[in-house]
């Protein structure tokens, strides 16, 4: 019971302690590389070699005036793995860049637009087929355009509400656009979407030298199946060793009820929305600047 006490005491600390934020620029980027490898020799309990490798690149800029900010944020990440005498394939791939606009309403509340775009760098597979992509370069790629309001108690947290929110989804990719894929009609590129929106962000140390950071994005599409909630979320652990060696671990959970997903590889024509799921582990250098 005093365990339980003492979290309850805690967590309010974290998400609502003050903290000044310095006006005019901020920058802050970060360049991380992870490595990880096996090699098996006449290991009984059987097994593959493999080796891996997952870059990531982040860049934060912004602008803070007494009554408004403006802020940033670039994401890039890309990841290889080689299994036995498998070829080479991709297990992270992404390109994330969002703006935000905020001005003063009241208190902790600020009138906020926000713009939102999402994509990968190369094709992807549903291995061990590696004939067919199901993935590629701006297919799927995502556009969100959000107007509303955003609570922001200190630099750690916020919250932002959308009442009026348009989501363009994009597959220009011929193939995959004719075969109707991420819930667009057949031969289409393009699909746009009207809803609502909510995205939530906590960032902080939780302990020396241990950084916590999550994002949860929902948005709901007024025009069709209003009940149907698009999710994203992602969590970032990463704990420092010294001044160049990290241990981090990440989880991305992503449900869309407009891309369907095969129930049973052997026959492919058995699908439909299902909730996915990655979690990375890994140990690396990081570089911050």
């Amino acid at each position: 019971m005093k365990k339980i006490l003492l979290a309850i005491a805690i967590v309010p600390s974290l998400l609502w302690a003050q903290d000044e934020e310095p006006l005019g620029w901020t920058r802050e980027g970060k360049v991380s590389f992870q490595v990880n490898q096996v090699t098996l020799h006449n290991w009984n309990a059987g097994g593959q070699n493999s080796v891996s490798a997952v870059g990531r690149f982040s860049y934060n800029f912004g602008y803070k005036t007494e009554t408004a900010n403006w802020d940033n944020s670039l994401k890039l990440a890309y990841g290889l793995q080689k299994l036995g005498k498998d070829e080479l394939q991709k297990i992270d791939d992404q390109i994330d860049f969002l703006s935000q606009v905020n001005r003063d309403l009241k208190g902790k509340w600020k009138y906020s637009g926000l713009l939102n775009f999402k994509t990968q760098f190369t094709e992807g597979y549903n291995y061990p087929n590696d004939s067919v992509p199901i993935s590629n370069a701006l297919a799927p790629a995502y556009l969100i355009a959000s107007a509303g309001f955003e609570y922001k108690p200190n630099k750690h947290f916020r919250l932002m509400l959308s009442p009026l929110t348009g989501k363009l989804t994009m597959v220009l990719d011929t193939a995959l656009s004719n075969d109707g894929a991420f819930g667009l009609d057949t031969g289409a590129t393009t699909r746009i979407e009207l809803g609502a929106f909510l995205k939530a962000s906590f960032k902080k140390d939780i302990m020396e030298n241990v950084n916590l950071e999550t994002k949860l994005d929902l948005f709901s599409n007024y025009l069709e199946n209003p009940q149907n909630i698009d999710v994203n979320w992602e969590t970032y652990i990463n704990m420092k060793v010294n001044s160049f060696l990290t241990v981090s671990v990440m989880t991305h959970l992503i449900y869309d009820h407009d891309i369907m997903i095969a129930y049973d590889d052997s026959d492919p024509s058995l699908e439909g929305p299902r909730t996915q799921f990655k979690e990375v582990l890994g140990v690396g250098v990081t570089y911050k600047f």
